[in-house]
């Protein structure tokens, strides 16, 4: 089966990857994010992200439309911090905590594509920065095994062993 990161106002294709791929981009993305990110709004994107899990939802059943992971948030911070974690995951920042090697040739094709996606949801006009202002006093956990941020139910590399 195939999982679909899409993209519905751009002129980038969507980004198709099977189940095995599916989860080696998002467990790379959410280590390597966890290392790098600062702010709460960075971190509530890697947990956006870690939501994508698909031993939660079932093979064939990760995808999503891109602008999840931007809503309430502005375009242009979310593409550039985005796309500085998918650098870091290209040169395999973080790979050390995986229970796996990744192929990183399939890996790189993916955070390549997945990156023009970003840059063209970057320059879009679509912005709503004021909706999201955070949980207030809300805490963002790691997994203190991977440095994954948390989502509602626990680490999705954890989960997927």
């Amino acid at each position: 089966m195939s999982n679909l990161i899409s993209f519905h106002y751009g002129n980038v294709p969507d980004l198709v990857m099977n189940n095995g791929l599916t989860a080696v981009f998002i467990d790379t993305l959410c280590i390597t994010g966890g290392i790098i990110a600062a702010s709460d709004a960075e971190k509530e994107i890697l947990v956006r992200l870690a939501g994508q899990d698909a031993s939660i939802f079932g093979d064939g059943f990760t995808g999503f439309e891109i602008g999840e992971l931007f809503e309430g948030l502005d375009n242009r911070i979310v593409s550039e911090f985005l796309m500085r974690v998918a650098a870091s995951a290209l040169s395999g920042v973080g790979f050390e905590k995986l229970p796996y090697a990744p192929d990183t040739s399939l890996l790189s094709a993916a955070l390549n594509q997945f990156s023009l996606m970003l840059v063209s949801y970057g320059s879009s006009e679509m912005r709503n920065p004021s909706e999201w202002s955070g949980l207030a006093g809300s805490t963002y956990v790691k997994c203190p095994i991977h440095g994954i941020y948390l989502h509602s139910l626990g680490c999705v590399v954890c989960n997927n062993q």
